[in-house]
């Protein structure tokens, strides 16, 4: 290989690899900061609804859905 093909694949590696580290950060924090608003679901929804009503709230039940109607 040439000198000047492998410096031109090196950059193309190297920029395919900074721009999808990028996205993915800017993807799993923009996730991420959803997630904190959510406040419907069975898992991070009750765990967010309960975070947010903790001081006013005399008990908790966490469990099935059985628990959850009861």
């Amino acid at each position: 290989m040439e000198s000047k093909t492998l410096k031109k694949l090196l950059t193309i590696v190297l920029l395919t690899i900074t721009i999808s580290y990028a996205l993915d950060k800017l993807i799993f924090f923009g996730l991420n900061k959803i997630s904190d608003n959510v406040m419907s679901g069975q898992a991070i929804g009750k765990t967010n609804q309960f975070l947010s009503v903790k001081d006013t709230t005399d008990f908790i039940v966490f469990g099935n859905s059985r628990a959850n109607h009861h």
